[in-house]
């Protein structure tokens, strides 16, 4: 019996998996508040754990204040800005990492001169809502 539920255990793990592969010429983009974002990664191209973005903050320009129920992080490539995070401000330079605790406020600027440029990751199921309680229709994460 030991023999048989091993086998069948094992037997699970020896199925080939293939990978999604997503052309992001095909993808749109999806402009908001003076900023480009376009959904790499999403529960429609067979993501089921993790959403990812890659967007645009224009210079002067900035996200609106929000917040979700998951972590949110920012890998920016290029730029600098400032994120407020429960009202704190801090100021980066790419490339650098900011990472978003999941329930807090938060809003990111772009204080340089050029478009920054970052990855964004965050739960699959998150819900994005705005400082009076409504849900976000985001549409690059369909």
């Amino acid at each position: 019996m030991k023999k048989l539920l091993f086998l069948i255990l094992s037997s699970s793990f020896c199925f080939a998996v293939e990978p999604i592969i997503v052309n992001h010429h095909d993808l749109v983009a999806f402009e908001n508040s003076g900023n480009q974002l376009t959904g790499i990664a999403t529960a429609s191209m067979g993501s089921d754990e993790f959403e990812v973005w890659k967007s645009h903050i224009a210079p002067g320009s900035c996200t609106p204040r929000h917040v979700h129920n998951t972590q949110e992080v920012f890998v920016f490539l290029k730029g600098e800005g400032k994120v407020e995070i429960d009202g704190k401000a801090t100021f980066f330079k790419a490339p650098c990492t900011v990472i978003c605790p999941a329930n807090v406020p938060h809003q990111f600027f772009n204080t340089g001169n050029e478009d920054s440029e970052q990855i964004v990751v965050l739960g699959i199921d998150s819900e994005i809502k705005t400082m009076t309680g409504n849900l976000m229709n985001l549409p690059w994460r369909r």
